[in-house]
């Protein structure tokens, strides 16, 4: 019986580091999101200021945001983008404005315009990462403080 209980107190504590794990999976993801989002700004401002390369082979890179990744795909074959939740409106727009900008003027109107979002981009890659500073480590803690609970719970 108390090999039982020892079993099911450590999947408890397995149980709840998952799930905060996944929890903190999204802090994650938006970090990278907005990491990918100023690294395309730094690929294209390159390739519009050295190279006369098409756009969609500029976006085609590896990002550190599948997300990100599954819109500039989108972006690239013309389909509808779907922006994840996490996104808000107002970045929404952001989004959309720096993707209508792309390819829709001569070089040099492109560079500047990118620059200037990139900005934004910036504002909010930094937002989020201290927000991953903070959340990342202290969900997983608590995850673990509360499957160790369960586990003296159950002993």
């Amino acid at each position: 019986m108390f090999l039982i209980k020892i079993a099911f107190g450590a999947l408890c504590v397995y149980t709840s580091i998952k799930i905060a794990k996944t929890k903190a999976m999204a802090f994650k993801e938006e970090y990278y999101f907005w990491e990918s989002v100023v690294l395309s700004c730094d690929v294209l401002i390159s390739d519009l200021s050295y190279k006369k390369s098409e756009v969609n082979a500029s976006l085609n890179v590896d990002y550190p945001s599948e997300s990100y990744a599954k819109i500039v795909a989108s972006f690239i074959k013309g389909e509808e983008m779907l922006f994840p939740k996490f996104i808000s409106q107002d970045d929404k727009i952001k989004l959309e404005n720096f993707f209508s900008t792309i390819g829709a003027s001569n070089s040099n109107t492109q560079k500047t315009a990118i620059i200037s979002q990139k900005t934004d981009f910036l504002k909010c890659r930094e937002i989020s990462k201290n927000k991953f500073d903070k959340n990342y480590s202290a969900i997983i803690k608590v995850g673990f403080a509360v499957g160790i609970m369960l586990l003296i719970l159950v002993i």
